[in-house]
């Protein structure tokens, strides 16, 4: 990790999240491998850390996508008012687990196990790594390739697992990008741009599910007519142009 990354993870609620989310896709990403007792303790650490920060940062973005509307009036206004102490409180826990003893000791254990776990004795830790690479980000694609085929059709649960998918493979993507060939770079900076735009677009998505869940009154009258369905049609062709991209890893 770059200095200005430690910085940012140090400074801010929403890149902490970031940051504890990279390490859990990085633990995904190389799970054929490091699959094991230890490997599960660690993630499901890093789990319950990203748990506590995602409350905060959803809170966040609901709040700030209602403040440019104006001030809400009557019930709402009451509503905005509980969302305002949820926050408060979320920050609270967030803070908390920051703060607390056990996170360093997270990080010490995890430095530890990278460089001496158990991991290290299996056979599959000694394979050439662009064949790993490359047999990742074929497996990442083939779920994003089926999973995106129709995402009219998929329920907000399916959509969201989709989005967690498209994360892994445009993660998996960059993680092994100084192994491509030159030649194909722009190939490859074409697919993980595709890539990108097909996680916004149905992160977007996604927030606007939260908002429902998490204050429905207020959804009512904040969201955009046809916001949700224009938000899908950019995904599908996002999808299609990355269909037309090709495989650039072979």
């Amino acid at each position: 990790m770059r200095p200005s990354s430690r910085r940012a993870c140090a400074t801010t609620g929403s890149t902490r999240r970031s940051c504890s989310g990279s390490a859990r896709s990085a633990l995904t990403l190389f799970r054929p491998v490091l699959a094991g007792e230890e490997y599960g303790r660690l993630r499901a650490g890093l789990r319950s850390l990203a748990e506590t920060l995602g409350r905060a940062r959803n809170l966040d973005v609901l709040l700030a996508g209602y403040a440019a509307q104006g001030r809400p009036e009557g019930e709402l206004a009451q509503v905005h008012k509980e969302l305002r102490r949820a926050r408060k409180e979320a920050y609270a826990r967030a803070q908390a687990a920051l703060q607390s003893g056990s996170l360093p000791l997270m990080i010490l254990d995890i430095v530890a196990w990278a460089e001496a776990g158990e991991w290290r004795k299996d056979p599959r830790a000694s394979q050439p790594v662009p064949e790993f690479a490359a047999a990742r980000i074929d497996r990442g694609w083939r779920r994003v390739r089926k999973g995106g085929a129709d995402i009219a059709g998929l329920a907000p649960e399916e959509r969201h697992r989709l989005r967690i998918e498209i994360k892994k493979l445009r993660y998996a993507a960059e993680f092994f990008a100084s192994l491509g060939a030159k030649e194909r770079r722009p190939e490859q900076r074409a697919f993980i741009d595709r890539l990108e735009a097909m996680q916004e677009s149905l992160g977007r998505l996604n927030d606007i599910e939260t908002a429902r869940d998490i204050a429905p009154d207020l959804l009512a009258v904040e969201e955009q007519p046809g916001e949700a369905e224009a938000l899908i049609a950019e995904a599908q062709a996002s999808h299609a142009a990355l269909r037309e991209a090709g495989r650039y890893w072979r």
